[in-house]
This record gives structure tokens, C-alpha cells and sequence, in this order.
């Protein structure tokens, strides 16, 4: 096991990626482990032969991923839900937020959308008004929020970096701004837990979501979901079997409960899968071994060498103070973005273009290879496109 800020050498050998392929794209879809893969094997050969699946199937998986997630954010297994996509996490938070009339809601600019659209719908049922902010040329992105959070706001829906262009927000200083203010917070941290420190001791947000395929190195499907123990009382969006008390007894099912489930799993989404669920669990165990210190450490040094040497062609990124450890956004300007992101992906390296930036996001899987690959690759398609 690595300690803190131990570097992790590369650890391709546990990724299925073939010797000629330069994938710098976590912050798309994170390439599975060998051992989730297969663990999702198993899991999937039970569903030919269903007279295999137990009844614990339905409930250890689910119980032994609250744990291995609650440890990711500092909370107890209790405060987790395991559920199926941001949105529905971003859905039981706004059906469980007060907000009243011509209250504010605060986005940011270009942040993704499934933590905007709900945000608008809410905003449109209770007469409140949606504001979206950016940083400007003077200030950095936390200073543009916390120039916004006025005792007027209601709900501040943020991620903990932005998508495209990796722009850090300091949630601590916004965490206490939100309870000075009375403000509800609500975070989509699915570009940054499993990589960066957090923990909801410190920032003490409402509700936490995040979803398992990107950097938590689990599978398409299943998301976490942090209610803080006075949000656990809340309405569910669904009236699930699973999520009532004594659902573990199939014998009794007809017996309906009223209650629910104790803390955040009367937020659980119905029909769990055992599949996805447990291909989860080994990411976050996974993760656990390597420990997030030393995983933030080692991708760090990766997006710092792109940083300076991508710099040198004249195209530029955040600065350091500024940005995520772990997605570097570099601003392409009037460079036509999608040819280079084609000629970029017929020499088999793969990033991602969102709006103005491509954006490059390795892990430890990544070598100096594939660094090189990247940099060579792209001098010779801004040469091309010149």
C-alpha cells in the first residue's frame, strides 16, 4: 500500500489497454480494472443461472459498497444511498431543499448538465431565479461564488472541479459562506472524488453525488448518494420494496412497511443490480489500497509535465493555483478543435474537446510513453492545422 504522497508507478498491467493506445481520458469513463471486469463476469454469469443469486445478493453488495464509499468522504455507511445516475441523486436533493420564492440558485458557468437542468426545473416551480457564475480575468472561480452568495440564495449546486477545464473551487470557504448565509449545498463530485481529498466533516455539505464509472473506477450504473443525517427524513423518488424495513425477508413482503430503511437508503433506487454494485466495491477497494494521497500525488507530476511543456507550442491551461491536480484543460483558442481531436485520436491518444479545451485527464495507468505520444501528437497536428 502506498502512503502519503508516495508516488504509484504505473500500474497498467491492472487495465486492459493495449501497448499502442494513449488513453488520457479518466474524467470520460475511467477503463476498468481486470478485477472489476472480472468480478462483473461473475456476477453476470449468475443472471444465466438465476437459481444461483441468493437472497443476500440483493443486500450485502449494496451494505459493503456504503462502506467503502463512506470512507472516501469522511461520513458513516448510514449517510450513503446507492443509486442509479447523478441526476437522480441531483432529484432527491432538490424534492427535499427548501427554497422559496425569488430565492437564487447558484450554477456555474459551462458546468454539466445534469447538475443545471434540475436546478432550472426547481427554479421554475418556486418563482426563484437561477444565476451562473464564472471567473473573471481578476479572479479565480471560488472568489466569482463567493462574490455571489448573498443572503438572498437558497441552493448552491456546484462540482468540486469543472468539467471541462478542470477550474478548482475551494469548498471549504464555500461550505461556511453557505451556512453563514443559511444556503442549502448540493455537490457533484463525480470529477474529483477518487482522486482528491474530501471530506463532508469539513465542508458539511446538504446532500453528495457522485457516480462510479469515471474515477471511482467502478462500472456504468451505480452513483452514490451523501444525505447529511438531518436530510435523511426526506421524500425518496421512488416507493421501492428495498428501501422499506424488513425487505431482507421475502417471505414477508406482503407484509407492507410503512417505515423506511434507517438513514440515507430510503434513498436507494429500486432494482439494485449485484453486478454493477459489486464491480463498484472492488474500484473503491481498489482505490483504498493505492490511498487517495498517493493517487492525487502521482497524477499531479503528469498533468504539471503536460502543463509546461504544452505551454512551450503557445497553448495555455489554468494555472496550478487554479485547477484541479488531476484535469488539465488547455485552451485551444482559434485552433479548430475538432480536427485536432480527430488527428489526435487517429494516432490512438485519447482526450477529450468540451467547448474551448481539450481537455487531458490521465491516472496511474499513464507513462511517460503516453505522454510523449500526446505532446508529439499534438505539435505535429498544430503544425497541420497552421
Amino acid at each position: 500500500m502506498n502512503k502519503e504522497n508516495k508516488l504509484i508507478p504505473c500500474q497498467r498491467e491492472l487495465f486492459d489497454i493495449p501497448d499502442e493506445v494513449s488513453y488520457l481520458n479518466c474524467a470520460y469513463s475511467s477503463p476498468m480494472l481486470k478485477s472489476v471486469a472480472r468480478i462483473g463476469a461473475k456476477h453476470l454469469s449468475k443472471s444465466a443461472q438465476p437459481w444461483r443469486i441468493k437472497t443476500s445478493d440483493f443486500f450485502e453488495p449494496a451494505e459493503l459498497a456504503r462502506v467503502e464509499f463512506s470512507r472516501l468522504i469522511d461520513a458513516d455507511p448510514g449517510d450513503i444511498a446507492v443509486i442509479s445516475s447523478v441526476s437522480y441523486g441531483l432529484s432527491v436533493a432538490a424534492q427535499n431543499l427548501r427554497l422559496q420564492a425569488k430565492q437564487k440558485i447558484i450554477v456555474l458557468h459551462d458546468q454539466f448538465p445534469s447538475n443545471v437542468y434540475i436546478w432550472q426545473e426547481l427554479a421554475q416551480q418556486r418563482d426563484a431565479i437561477i444565476v451562473t457564475v464564472n471567473r473573471s480575468p481578476t479572479s479565480d472561480l471560488t472568489t466569482a461564488v463567493l462574490a455571489q452568495l448573498t443572503t438572498d440564495v437558497g441552493i448552491v449546486a456546484l462540482p468540486q472541479a469543472r468539467w471541462t477545464d478542470g477550474a478548482l473551487l475551494d469548498l471549504e470557504t464555500i461550505g461556511r459562506r453557505c451556512r453563514e448565509i443559511g444556503a442549502s449545498l448540493v455537490l457533484d463530485l463525480t470529477q474529483t472524488l477518487g482522486v482528491m481529498p474530501f471530506s463532508v466533516q469539513r465542508i458539511k455539505p446538504d446532500f453528495v453525488i457522485c457516480a462510479a464509472y469515471k474515477w471511482l473506477l467502478g462500472s456504468y450504473g451505480v452513483t452514490f448518494l451523501y444525505a447529511r443525517k438531518d436530510r435523511q427524513n426526506g421524500n425518496p423518488i421512488e416507493h421501492s420494496w428495498i428501501n422499506r424495513r424488513n425487505s431482507e425477508n421475502f417471505s414477508e413482503l406482503t407484509q407492507y412497511q410503512s417505515n423506511f430503511k434507517d438513514g440515507a437508503r430510503r434513498y436507494d433506487s429500486g432494482e439494485p443490480s449485484h453486478l454493477t454494485i459489486s464491480m463498484a466495491v472492488e474500484g473503491l477497494q481498489q482505490i483504498h489500497r493505492w490511498s487517495i494521497p498517493a493517487i492525487v500525488a502521482s497524477i499531479a507530476v503528469k498533468t504539471r509535465m503536460i502543463a509546461t511543456e504544452v505551454e512551450q507550442v503557445g497553448m495555455n491551461s489554468l494555472p496550478e493555483a487554479e485547477r484541479s491536480p488531476h484535469i488539465l484543460g488547455v485552451y485551444i483558442g482559434d485552433c479548430d478543435g475538432e480536427r485536432l481531436h480527430r488527428i489526435l485520436a487517429d494516432n490512438q491518444v485519447f482526450v477529450s474537446l468540451r467547448g474551448q479545451f481539450l481537455r487531458i485527464s490521465p491516472h496511474v495507468y499513464n507513462d511517460e510513453r503516453d505522454l510523449e505520444r500526446l505532446l508529439n501528437t499534438m505539435i505535429k497536428g498544430l503544425e497541420t492545422l497552421k
